[in-house]
């Protein structure tokens, strides 16, 4: 079963990922996914991030416009992604 500590950590590792892929790499269902990472939103520990528009800068009409679309997720206060580091305390 996917946890909050789960999700915060493959973030952590992948920098930036959506709903679908973390569910994937978990192996955990989307409803159980949007959930922790709503509870994770409410805690401060991820933001949401916003789709860029299509470099054709035309989705309307997009076979790939629900792809673009897809609203992602990374740890809060990152911008790209970064390793964890582990220390040796």
């Amino acid at each position: 079963m996917a946890t909050a500590i789960a999700v915060r950590n493959l973030l952590g590792e992948m920098g930036e990922a959506d709903v679908p892929t973390l569910a994937q790499r978990l192996g955990a269902s989307k409803a159980l996914l949007e959930a922790l990472l709503e509870r994770l939103l409410a805690m401060g520990v991820v933001e949401k991030v916003e789709p860029e528009p299509a470099a054709c800068g035309s989705c309307k009409d997009c076979a790939e416009a629900t792809r673009c679309s897809t609203t992602g997720y990374r740890l809060a206060g990152r911008t790209v992604a970064v390793p964890l580091r582990w220390s040796n305390a």
